[in-house]
């Protein structure tokens, strides 16, 4: 079974990638990072990540970690100006070309969800933060930032289109449940990076002070 991700993946965590070198070190999104191996592991799937990005040098595919990863390079303009048309396009000629069984989108507040949405494969998507919500909390002061509301128009029509959804927070499962009755909604917790289990004992009893 192939599976492509559609999202956002840190370069950064992968090494000796001179296309790559320029794009800077970013969140480590353990809901993609730390998964993305584990679902590569997986008998009979075959993982696919597709990103787009303003920083490479060209267009960059290869493996690692038994991931088939496919970064694509976009002009150096606002993605939004182009209103993601030319992500989508990119992300869909990828998609075509790997033939994929299911397209998993990650995030609602640019492009993925919705290039995962609009084309002709079978989608799911995974929903963290609502960008409706955000703008919706910025108040007056929203209209200072009008990038922002196409994001929000697409986040809409994605999500009334879509048919299965991830969720991490009731919240987000409450906002699909809006837009779309019908939906089927899985809720799944971001995972944990592996630096926060290591626990060193303490062997100096804690002293209060009187």
């Amino acid at each position: 079974m192939k599976v492509a991700w559609v999202c956002y993946y840190p370069a950064h965590l992968l090494p000796d990638r001179p296309k790559l070198q320029d794009d800077l070190a970013h969140h480590p999104v353990p809901w993609v990072s730390l998964q993305a191996p584990l679902v590569a592991r997986t008998p009979d799937i075959e993982l696919h990540i597709i990103r787009v990005g303003r920083r490479y040098v060209a267009d960059d595919h290869f493996v690692h970690d038994g991931i088939h990863f496919h970064f694509l390079r976009v002009p150096r303009l606002p993605r939004v100006l182009a209103a993601y048309q030319i992500d989508r396009l990119r992300i869909h000629r990828c998609l075509r070309e790997i033939q994929p069984d299911l397209v998993h989108g990650f995030g609602t507040e640019s492009s993925y969800s919705y290039a995962a949405v609009s084309s002709p494969f079978q989608s799911l998507l995974m929903i963290q933060g609502v960008q409706s919500e955000i703008v919706r909390a910025l108040g007056s002061s929203r209209w200072r930032s009008p990038q922002l509301f196409l994001p929000m128009a697409l986040e809409r029509w994605t999500v009334r289109r879509c048919k299965d959804f991830v969720c991490e927070t009731n919240f987000a499962a409450e906002f699909v449940r809006h837009l779309n009755p019908t939906a089927n909604i899985h809720m799944l917790r971001t995972p944990v990076r592996h630096e926060f289990f290591p626990c060193n004992e303490n062997r100096h009893p804690l002293r209060l002070r009187s």
